[in-house]
């Protein structure tokens, strides 16, 4: 797979191998050393990889590296290779159980509270400390090296955990959830869908992203609406980090706090919520008339942050978008437009573009999804504009700086051997920057 190198798996393996050869190469262990210090040099040098994919830190790895490591190692992996080659029948229903026990045992770990080590100078200063202490080989060297990291922290990003800045707009299927800081105050804007009781977008892809970007509270939580590709992950978001005010379009079963975003942009037709200094969200207000059914509820949300202005519709459709024309067209331009209902052909009309006045458009929408959105007429639409457009579904997680750049995830992967783009691999808009 020439792309393997773009997954957390394939660091974590070759990191761990490489730690393990530098530490041991032409050293003994005793029985004891052999059985623990393999387990905390692991643990210590996954700690860089972690941070950088946005995986939570917690002593519980420590505790499953001690079975996970041999039990795959010396039972598992053989016990594949018999199965695969098919020479002994006993080898399909061994193996069964084996990986039975392994996910049996690692569902049983106990609950151990997650480290917060997620900073933009964190890693860097991480990745040098874990590197002296396996390069060095000895005893002292682990209390040394963690004592450099949190000092080094402490001095180098001003305090633990800093708060990055930015807007991301994630890429969290066919749904939507949209996160923004200005590096003091955070607001997320929907959580995304979620597919089980035990799986969300929110804690796998929202709850990693804050973490990395050091954001363990939200001053502002709006989820534009009640359907569950809108709010599917907002009690796993609610669980997870502290909220300061949490807005609504609907309410939502079961959830205390809520306020209802249109009940307060009727008042005075205003409704801006100051944030921070960088940071402010204005609730656009939406006619009572037109507010039927579902989508139609959705807070229009029309975030400002670092002088840039971006429009978030939900899933409203055209009707709401006359009535808002109609009501007040100038209040509506944005910098960047989010499409309404994922690029549904109800919604982002012609008029809508023109009053908008974006510099880009952005889809967040699932990868050949079964409502083939975007909507080919909308896509239609955006070019007879001259407007750039962009989709999760193809550029992933879509970042905007400070700066204005615009930032893809997915072209930064990419090698610079991969094909020539084409209409799922067009990241023309990475690096555009914002007038």
């Amino acid at each position: 797979n020439p792309l393997s190198w773009t997954q957390a798996g394939f660091w974590y393996s070759f990191c761990a191998v490489a730690a393990l050869v530098f530490f041991f190469e032409g050293r003994r262990s005793t029985r004891v050393s052999a059985l623990l210090t393999p387990q905390l040099l692991i643990l210590f040098a996954m700690l860089p990889v972690m941070l950088y994919f946005g995986q939570e830190v917690t002593l519980g790895h420590l505790i499953a590296n001690f079975f996970a490591i041999p039990l795959v190692t010396l039972i598992i992996l053989p016990l594949s290779l018999l199965s695969a080659s098919q020479l002994m029948s006993w080898a399909d229903p061994a193996l069964s159980f084996s990986v039975s026990l392994f996910w049996g045992l690692l569902d049983g770990l106990p609950e151990l509270p997650s480290l917060n080590l997620h900073g933009n100078s964190t890693l860097g200063v991480l990745a040098v400390a874990v590197l002296a202490w396996i390069w060095a080989g000895r005893s002292w060297a682990l209390p040394a090296c963690v004592s450099a990291i949190y000092g080094l922290m402490f001095f180098t990003s001003g305090g633990i955990g800093s708060q990055a800045s930015g807007v991301w707009v994630v890429d969290s299927g066919q749904g939507q959830a949209i996160l923004a800081s200005d590096g003091v105050t955070s607001v997320l804007i929907d959580t995304g869908p979620a597919y089980s009781d035990s799986f969300s977008v929110a804690s796998a892809a929202v709850l990693p992203l804050m973490r990395q970007k050091g954001i363990d509270h939200l001053d502002v939580l709006i989820v534009s609406h009640s359907d569950n590709d809108h709010s599917g992950g907002t009690r796993d978001i609610l669980e997870a980090v502290s909220v300061g005010r949490f807005y609504v379009g609907q309410q939502l079963q079961d959830l205390k706090q809520q306020i209802n975003c249109h009940s307060l942009s009727s008042i005075d037709n205003q409704a801006h919520i100051v944030s921070g200094a960088n940071l402010r969200i204005e609730f656009v207000p939406v006619p009572e008339g037109v507010r039927d059914g579902d989508n139609n509820q959705s807070c229009m949300v029309r975030l400002h942050w670092s002088g840039y202005s971006i429009l978030i519709p939900g899933d409203a459709d055209s009707k709401v978008e006359r009535a808002l024309i109609v009501g007040d067209a100038e209040r509506l331009k944005s910098d960047i437009l989010i499409a309404g209902h994922h690029g549904s052909n109800s919604s982002t009309s012609s008029m809508w573009l023109k009053a908008v006045d974006p510099q880009v458009v952005v889809f967040s929408a699932g990868y050949r999804n079964r409502f083939n959105h975007p909507h080919p007429d909308v896509i239609g639409r955006i070019v007879r504009e001259g407007l750039p457009y962009v989709n999760t579904a193809t550029s992933g997680l879509i970042e905007l700086t400070p700066e204005g750049q615009i930032k893809l995830m997915r072209a930064q992967w990419m090698p610079r051997w991969h094909a020539p783009p084409d209409a799922e691999r067009d990241f023309s808009l990475h690096g555009h920057v914002l007038e």
